[in-house]
């Protein structure tokens, strides 16, 4: 078997996110682990980069999503009137007005990836939108219990509020409107990869944790 730039990047990706569910799901090596999740965001956005056609406009696409996501959880963490009221742990490391820049890179694999997965489905722009918004919510859904445990975020009250679901919905959809106004190569095989990652390791780490 021949392997192609791709394959060996989704090998190692793999193989980064097996070592952190096994070392998330153990309390005695989840200090260890922990300060490098930045680093594994980071690395996945670098991986998908090294394979993506890359243009002007997919260059633009990744800045405003990357801010625009960045800008609203500052205001959000500000004001408690987005998501509702919430603070950053320190599992994710420095911040910037009490939001770690990370955040910005965490939105940018989630709009790369549910948008790359859904680019095998054959259904117009408007569709894909309202169903990358919603497949987000539901990822967002499996996130919470996680970050919460692993001092990621924390919620001003012991339940999470339908307020951070429905924003999670529109900044998703502002952002998806963006992506799929943008021209350039929607199919990435790391992204596609990465959308799936997103479920297993969120999956399985809500039956491990908890």
């Amino acid at each position: 078997m021949i392997l192609t730039k791709e394959k060996v990047l989704i090998i190692i990706l793999l193989i980064l996110n097996f070592v952190g569910i096994i070392g998330l799901s153990i309390p005695e090596t989840q200090k260890y682990l922990l300060p490098f999740s930045p680093f594994n965001l980071l690395l996945s956005f670098l991986f998908i980069l090294l394979v993506q056609a890359k243009n002007f406009s997919f260059y633009g696409c990744c800045l405003f999503i990357f801010f625009f996501g960045l800008f609203a959880e500052i205001v959000g963490v500000g004001t408690g009137l987005i998501f509702g009221e919430y603070v950053y742990g320190s599992s994710l490391g420095w911040k910037v007005k009490g939001v770690p820049p990370i955040i910005g890179v965490n939105w940018l694999l989630c709009i790369l990836s549910v948008g790359s997965f859904l680019s095998f489905f054959k259904i117009n722009k408007w569709l894909k939108i309202i169903i990358g918004s919603s497949l987000l919510v539901l990822l967002d859904f499996y996130i919470e219990p996680v970050a919460i445990k692993l001092d990621f975020w924390h919620w001003g009250s012991d339940d999470i509020p339908i307020q951070n679901y429905v924003a999670w919905w529109l900044i998703s959809a502002v952002m998806l409107l963006v992506y799929y106004n943008c021209t350039f190569e929607k199919y990435n095989a790391l992204a596609y990869c990465q959308f799936l990652i997103f479920i297993i390791f969120f999956g399985i780490l809500n039956l491990t944790l908890f």
